[in-house]
C-alpha cells in the first residue's frame, strides 16, 4: 500500500528561513495567496491544493501553540508527529463520531465539560481567558483541533488509524462543540451560566466586583462575560481618586451639576452591562467642547476591544450592525444624522431592546437583541426622521456649550487615563444614584433640546401644536387638515409632501388621539379623522 504524502515543513510552504520574523511570514504568505488564490486561478486544481496548504502553513506559523515549536524543529514524520519522537499510539475518539471528539477536546484543554473554558453563543465560539469571555475565530479553532490531533490515531474495528485532520473533521468537531456547550441565544451577556449570586457583578482585571458591597471575588467562566474593565479595582489611595476628571467635568459644566450626575449615572449604566432602561445618550456641542473626551474616557473605561464604532449611514443596511453585534458600546462620532427611516428605526429597534436582523460576513443571518449601548455625538442638533418623533424620548440628552478652541490641554488625555480606577469610583456612585432613583437625572439644557429634535424628528409636531386643537367630539376632513398643513409648511418652508404621507405623519404622531372617519359634507362622504379640529387662524398666512 502506498504511504501519503510526507507533510511539508511550513516554512518551506512559504518559502522563508526558520527564524523569519512575524511580519516576513506574513508577508510571504500575502505574497503566495494572492499568487494561488482560486480567483486568481479558476479551475486549477493545483492552485487550490497550493492555496490550501500556504494557508495551512500560515496558520501553524502564527498559532502561537507546539505546531510552531514542531515546525521549527524540521516538520513531522510520516503519522504526523514531530521528528525524533515515538508516534503516540494512544486512541482517541473516532473523526465518525464528532462529538465524542469534542467532549475528549474540551477534557484535554477547556477545562472539563463540568466548567469549560469553551462556549458557542450565536454561532460563534468564545474562550475564557480571565477577566472574560473573548471571541475565538474558526481558523484558530481549526489550529487548536489540528495540534492535538495530528500524528494521533483512533481505532477502527480492531485496528489503529490515524486521525488526519481534515477540513471537514475540523467541522465536525466544531458542530460537537455546539452540541455540548452551547449557551442558547436569549442568554446576554453579563449573565451568570449558574451559581449566581445576590446582586449585580462588574467584572474587573482583578477580579469580579460588586456593585453594591464594592468587594471583589475570583474569575470564574461561570460569569458568561464578555468584556471586562482593563485596569484593577482599587477602593482607596490616591489612583482611586480622580481629581483632574471632576475639574473637567466642572469647566465643563460650570453651571449644571445636574449634567454632571447623569453622566455619571450614564458611566455606570455602561459598565453594568444593564439595558433594561432602553436608553442612548446623545451629546451635542460646539467643536473642542469636551465631547472627544468624555467618549475617548469612556472607551478606556470598557476597553478598546469591547467598542464599536458603526457609521450612521451604515445603519441603514443589514450588515450595519456587523460591528456592534457582542460589544458593550457603539459610538457614533460627529454624527451628521440625516433624516433615513431605515437607521433611525434600526436605532429604535435596537434602544429598545427588539431582536434585530443581523447580517455578519461569513456567517448566516441571526435575528437577535444587539447588546451595544449607543452614544452619538454631534456639533448641531440632529434631525432624527421618526413621524411618531419616539426617538426623542429614546435619548439622554448632554449639552455641551464651552469650546476650548486654540486652548486644547494635550495632556489631558495621559492624566485622565491614569486616573481611570478613580473614574471607576464615581461611575459606581453614579450607578448607585441610577438605582435610588429608578431612573436618569435630567439636565437643564436638556428640554429645549427635547423640543427641537422633536420637531426636527417630526415636522408635523410644530403643525399639530400651532395649527389643531384635540377634541375627541370634532372632526375634520383630510382635505381640510392637509389644506392647513400646506400653509404651514410654506410658512416654515417645509416640503408639504402628498396627501397620503400627511395622513400617516398625522396618525403617526397622534396615535390614539385621533382614529380615522368618513364625515358627511353635504351629500358626499369624504376621509377624515374624529378627534381633532383646526385652531381658529392656526392656518392663517
Amino acid at each position: 500500500m502506498p504511504r501519503s504524502r510526507k507533510p511539508r515543513n511550513p516554512f518551506d510552504v512559504l518559502g522563508i528561513a526558520h527564524d523569519a520574523t512575524p511580519a516576513r511570514i506574513k508577508a510571504a504568505y500575502r505574497k503566495l495567496a494572492k499568487e494561488f488564490h482560486p480567483d486568481t486561478n479558476p479551475g486549477d486544481e493545483l492552485a487550490e491544493a497550493r492555496f490550501r496548504e500556504i494557508q495551512e502553513a500560515y496558520e501553524a506559523l502564527t498559532s502561537e501553540t507546539p505546531s510552531r515549536t514542531r515546525a521549527n524543529a524540521g516538520g513531522a514524520d510520516d503519522d504526523g508527529d514531530a521528528r525524533g519522537q515515538a508516534p503516540n499510539l494512544d486512541p482517541i475518539p473516532s473523526p465518525n463520531n464528532p462529538t465524542e471528539v469534542a467532549c475528549w477536546l474540551i477534557e484535554k484543554r477547556f477545562g472539563g465539560i463540568a466548567a469549560p473554558r469553551l462556549r458557542t453563543w450565536r454561532g460563534d465560539l468564545y474562550e475564557w481567558r480571565g477577566p472574560h469571555w473573548t471571541r475565538m475565530d474558526e481558523p484558530r479553532f481549526g489550529s487548536v483541533v489540528r495540534e492535538e490531533t495530528q500524528g494521533r490515531y483512533y481505532l477502527k474495528g480492531d485496528k489503529l488509524e490515524p486521525w488526519h485532520p481534515t477540513r471537514s473533521k475540523v467541522k465536525g468537531v466544531l458542530w460537537g462543540v455546539e452540541s455540548l456547550v452551547n449557551v442558547d441565544d436569549p442568554v446576554m451577556p453579563p449573565t451568570w451560566l449558574e451559581n449566581e449570586p445576590e446582586g449585580l457583578v462588574i467584572p474587573c482585571r482583578n477580579g469580579l466586583l460588586s456593585a453594591r458591597t464594592r468587594k471583589l471575588a475570583d474569575h470564574t467562566p461561570s460569569f458568561f462575560n464578555t468584556f471586562s474593565l482593563p485596569f484593577a479595582y482599587e477602593r482607596e489611595g490616591a489612583s482611586a481618586e480622580c481629581a483632574r476628571w471632576d475639574a473637567f467635568l466642572k469647566e465643563t459644566w460650570p453651571d449644571d451639576s445636574h449634567a454632571i450626575d447623569l453622566l455619571g449615572e450614564w458611566f455606570g449604566y455602561i459598565i453594568s452591562g444593564r439595558l433594561e432602561l432602553q436608553k442612548g445618550l446623545l451629546l451635542l456641542g460646539p467643536k473642542r467642547s469636551g465631547k472627544g473626551t468624555i467618549t475617548r474616557v469612556l472607551e478606556e473605561l470598557v476597553g478598546k476591544d469591547n467598542v464599536g464604532a458603526p457609521l450612521i449611514n451604515t445603519l441603514k443596511h443589514s450588515t450595519g450592525l456587523e460591528d456592534v453585534r457582542d460589544k458593550t458600546l457603539a459610538l457614533i462620532p460627529d454624527a451628521r444624522l440625516d433624516s433615513s427611516q431605515g437607521a433611525v428605526q434600526l436605532l429604535l429597534a435596537v434602544i429598545g431592546q427588539d431582536r434585530v436582523s443581523v447580517n455578519a460576513k461569513a456567517k448566516a443571518r441571526r435575528t437577535q437583541e444587539v447588546p451595544a449601548r449607543f452614544v452619538i455625538s454631534s456639533n448641531e442638533v440632529p434631525a432624527l426622521g421618526d413621524a411618531s418623533a419616539a426617538v426623542v424620548s429614546r435619548f439622554l440628552i448632554l449639552r455641551t456649550t464651552v469650546s476650548h478652541i486654540g486652548k486644547e490641554d494635550v495632556s489631558l488625555g495621559k492624566a485622565l487615563r491614569k486616573e481611570l480606577p478613580g473614574i471607576l469610583n464615581w461611575s459606581l456612585d453614579g450607578l448607585d444614584r441610577l438605582e435610588r432613583q429608578g431612573a436618569f437625572s435630567t439636565s437643564l439644557a436638556a428640554v429645549d433640546v427635547e423640543r427641537e429634535m422633536e420637531e426636527l424628528a417630526s415636522p408635523v409636531k410644530a403643525f399639530v401644536d400651532t395649527c389643531l386643537i384635540l377634541d375627541p367630539d370634532a372632526t375634520s376632513t383630510r382635505t381640510e387638515l392637509f389644506d392647513a398643513w400646506c400653509l404651514h409648511a410654506k410658512r416654515v418652508g417645509q416640503p408639504k409632501g402628498t396627501k397620503e404621507v400627511f395622513g400617516r405623519n398625522l396618525k403617526a404622531f397622534l396615535g390614539s388621539s385621533i382614529w380615522e372617519t368618513r364625515p358627511r359634507k353635504g351629500r358626499v362622504r369624504e376621509r377624515g379623522y374624529r378627534g381633532v379640529k383646526i385652531r381658529q387662524g392656526g392656518s392663517d398666512e
